[in-house]
């Protein structure tokens, strides 16, 4: 529990708490189009890069990678805004999706998707090259991705699909 924060270099407290931050200004950020879906991508990206107990303060400079997955993270993120479609128009939440509607959305998200691809191949990152082709082909999904527990499950299935080439010793 607490004491193992004891052994954490300072600056990774302090991205925990920043990122801790983030994660309560949620609600606020959900107000604005893309605020949101670039929150998210960013906090994701920032407790990638940063967190690992491996980590140095010098790896969230690591722009390739960095790139790669805020640009597969943000696509994951508004495919997972899908789900809350309606409800957000009814409350008057001005989601990407609910501005746009589900196929400008999806083309959205499959283009950042695709994005992400190009950028983890540049990275040399095939694995998380795969987890965007999985991103694009789910955007063309809208249906699915608009079921509760399963749009969302989907979309972390594709962006948790990385860990299992890391897990089999590939990158």
């Amino acid at each position: 529990g607490a004491t193992a924060v004891l052994w954490l270099p300072e600056w990774k407290i302090g991205l925990t708490v920043i990122l801790g931050m983030v994660g309560l200004s949620y609600r606020q950020w959900k107000k604005w189009p893309l605020g949101k879906t670039f929150l998210v991508a960013g906090a994701w990206t920032a407790a990638g890069l940063g967190l690992p107990l491996e980590g140095t303060p010098q790896d969230l400079l690591n722009f390739p990678l960095g790139g790669a997955l805020l640009i597969l993270f943000a696509a994951g993120a508004l495919l997972c805004d899908f789900k809350d479609d309606r409800q957000d128009e009814s409350t008057g939440v001005r989601t990407a999706v609910v501005l746009w509607g589900r196929r400008t959305a999806s083309l959205v998200a499959a283009a950042l998707a695709v994005g992400g691809v190009v950028a983890s191949l540049a990275a040399g990152r095939p694995g998380l090259a795969i987890a965007g082709l999985a991103l694009a082909v789910l955007a063309a999904f809208p249906k699915v991705l608009s079921r509760p527990r399963l749009g969302p499950a989907l979309v972390d299935g594709a962006l948790a699909l990385p860990a299992l080439f890391i897990l089999a010793g590939l990158r």
